[in-house]
């Protein structure tokens, strides 16, 4: 009698974990689920923001940048002449600030053409304003468009890390690789800076800020992976994330 209770006892046991674990394993889907809802409608915010900005603010800039050119060609008094000239610059500098804003929160290039040419004009930017020299490797060359949510994540991830090297790593140099590889597309980004704590690397919770963590979601929900690593000198941020053939027939070529 003994043995029968304590056999009944252990396959409870059993039977609430394999419950609990089920519960656990739905929870956790659900939670990804919602993750991943969570940043589609960031990226959609982005997006709307971007629009607003750029239609919004832009072109009231530019309506403004049109009635000072006309002071100026009208009214030859040095005074004003001189006051029309110094608001038009400013002016100017305004509307470039608007532009940079938006395109920095959804670049539109990213739609239009995809994902390399967003790219390349992020980085072409991100070197004009931080000194740090930064090449584009992709392989092939002629990499087609991918699907629009899968650009969205390797856009953001290349965003942050670039970021974060721009603000901690002390780097002078950086490479991105964006390369195929059976089904796959693998990011590497890479710098000659400083490195990483060993924590972040190990992704221990009380280490991991919001933009890693944000990174290695985006991964996640696309059924990827996301390695960083110690290269002495510098840090490694690799990327592989499944996406099947990439569309041939929208490659857009990329310059060596």
């Amino acid at each position: 009698s003994d043995i029968h209770d304590s056999k009944l006892l252990e396959q409870s046991i059993r039977d609430n974990a394999m419950e609990l674990e089920r519960l656990v394993d739905s929870r956790t889907a659900e939670l990804r689920r919602l993750s991943g809802r969570l940043m589609t409608m960031q990226d959609e915010e982005r997006r709307r923001i971007a629009r607003e900005i750029h239609d919004g603010l832009g072109q009231e800039l530019a309506a403004a940048k049109m009635i000072l050119d006309g002071i100026l060609a009208k009214d030859k008094a040095p005074s004003l002449q001189q006051a029309s000239m110094e608001a038009s610059q400013l002016v100017d500098r305004a509307i470039q600030q608007v532009r940079t804003i938006s395109h920095l929160l959804h670049p539109p290039l990213l739609d239009e053409v995809g994902l390399i040419s967003a790219l390349r004009w992020f980085l072409e930017g991100l070197s004009q304003r931080s000194g740090i020299e930064i090449q584009l490797q992709v392989q092939p060359k002629s990499l087609g468009r991918l699907k629009s949510e899968v650009e969205t994540a390797i856009f953001r991830i290349v965003q942050e890390a670039l970021t974060n090297m721009f603000r901690h790593s002390g780097a002078r140099h950086g490479c991105i690789s964006v390369a195929a590889d059976n089904g796959n597309i693998v990011v590497s980004v890479s710098d000659d800076g400083k490195g990483i704590d060993e924590d972040i690397v190990q992704f221990r919770p009380e280490s991991v800020g919001v933009g890693i963590g944000g990174m290695r979601q985006r991964v996640t929900e696309l059924g990827g992976t996301l390695r960083l690593v110690n290269a002495n000198p510098g840090t490694i941020v690799e990327v592989v994330i499944p996406v099947g053939k990439p569309h041939e027939s929208s490659a857009v070529p990329v310059s060596a």
